[in-house]
């Protein structure tokens, strides 16, 4: 189970996702998903472990997967 302030985070990724999404941003280094939620990078690489997506050194996360992902953890059917 994860912690309250690891479900806060996550939504903060989501929102932020999201709107990387609208931006028509394809991919996202964990350091600049943590620039933009004001966290550190390996705090972001810890709370996106709970929902079991893992984006990789090269090219980062996948931002349509990882936001799938955070859904499916959330048991989202339609995104929010």
């Amino acid at each position: 189970m994860a912690s309250e302030k690891t479900i806060e985070r996550l939504t903060i990724y989501h929102f932020i996702l999201k709107e990387l999404q609208e931006s028509h941003v394809l991919a996202i280094y964990s350091k600049d998903l943590a620039k933009l939620a004001h966290v550190k990078p390996s705090q972001v690489r810890r709370d996106l472990m709970v929902t079991g997506y893992a984006g990789n050194t090269r090219n980062g996360y996948d931002v349509v997967q990882l936001q799938a992902a955070i859904d499916d953890f959330f048991n989202f059917k339609d995104g929010i």
